[in-house]
């Protein structure tokens, strides 16, 4: 992601903007949800994001400002039926990610 960071400013000189709209989801019962499979899903939906929001972030509050988008999903709020256990509790901590990260860097400029 680093490497991500100093790309984009190299080749623009400043990162106005990240728009993070990745997502991965694997269906299974809640009850025989294949460990593996959660992990996954939880890398690409929730740490993706992160670490994308940690390097980006970083680079715009050194530059004085930015905004950030985290695309989530209806099922971060609400359940759905047929095994949708990791995605929609995946989808919630971007949701929670989104408003401590708005919290954390209000007062750095970087939103």
């Amino acid at each position: 992601m680093e490497e991500l960071v100093a790309k984009a400013v190299a080749d623009m000189g400043r990162v106005h903007i990240l728009i993070n709209a990745q997502g991965f989801n694997v269906k299974a019962p809640a009850t025989e949800f294949p460990l593996a499979d959660w992990d996954k899903l939880f890398m690409v939906n929730v740490r993706g994001v992160m670490l994308s929001c940690k390097h980006f972030a970083h680079h715009m509050a050194g530059q004085g400002g930015g905004k950030i988008i985290n695309l989530s999903s209806i099922r971060g709020a609400r359940a759905a039926l047929g095994g949708n256990l990791a995605y929609c509790s995946s989808k919630g901590a971007i949701d929670m990610m989104t408003k401590q990260l708005a919290v954390e860097l209000a007062s750095r400029r970087c939103s």
